[in-house]
């Protein structure tokens, strides 16, 4: 809503302004369409880097959160498995990423700001080398030439609002762009198991014959997160009659 206010505000002010600066002076209009220009083009080349840090910002902070849900949710899990020292790593791992994510964003900003700043305050001085030499040779009072630079600075606020709104839109689209992942993962998941009618979603329908197999599984070891063995080399037959079990070995916690 504030950079649509905006948008309307710098429209208003334009139809405005432009005609006075247009009247005044055709070559500080020109000048100030070549610097907003560029001023612009700058600001779009390091918004668009400044989007995918963002974007790695928000990934990153939801990476964490989620390591740090994981850990509350399967406390007692971790700790009957002895994994905390393996869940430990992965925690501190994502909070390192996350942090290393934030301090490029500092940088960035940071960057982007003294730009942002550079970039209006050399804006200011544009007017006095443009229409400062008639002022000088008489051409212009002093009144006009104050005219001028004031309707410069609103004229070319109201055309550099990228500049301006560069980190607010970099923001913004990194959420759209999180959003617009996240909903073709639901699409996908969608395509892959659609909505069945009725109470099921999926239905499954097997053809039994007598000594058919109908679970089996050959080799299987399964190991706590500090890898203890629970169980090893397991190998399970299961049936249309009657099931079958055979291991090689196996050891319980």
């Amino acid at each position: 809503l504030g950079f649509v206010l905006d948008i309307l505000s710098s429209v208003s002010n334009l139809t405005s302004f432009c005609a006075i600066l247009w009247a005044t002076s055709q070559d500080l209009t020109y000048a100030l369409i070549v610097y907003a220009i560029s001023g612009t083009a700058i600001a779009l080349a390091i918004g668009g880097k400044l989007i995918g840090i963002n974007y790695g910002y928000l990934k990153n902070q939801a990476d964490f959160r989620y390591s740090l849900v994981h850990v509350r949710d399967n406390a007692e899990a971790i700790a009957f498995y002895q994994g905390e020292d393996r869940e430990r790593e992965e925690v501190v791992g994502k909070l390192w990423e996350a942090l290393r994510n934030y301090d490029t964003v500092i940088r960035w900003t940071t960057g982007l700001t003294i730009y942002q700043k550079t970039f209006f305050y050399v804006a200011r001085t544009v007017p006095y080398f443009v229409v400062g030499g008639l002022y000088f040779a008489g051409k212009v009072d002093f009144g006009t030439l104050g005219q001028v630079t004031s309707a410069f600075s609103i004229v070319l606020s109201s055309v550099s609002i990228i500049v301006t709104r560069i980190q607010d839109i970099s923001r913004f689209s990194a959420g759209i762009n999180r959003l617009g992942i996240f909903y073709e993962a639901l699409c996908e998941t969608d395509r892959v198991f659609p909505q069945a009618t009725g109470t099921k979603r999926i239905t499954t329908e097997i053809a039994l014959e007598r000594h058919t197999a109908l679970i089996e599984l050959e080799g299987i070891s399964l190991l706590t997160p500090n890898g203890r063995p629970l169980v090893q080399d397991v190998s399970l037959r299961l049936g249309a009659v009657a099931p079958a079990i055979q291991t090689s070995s196996m050891q319980l916690p």
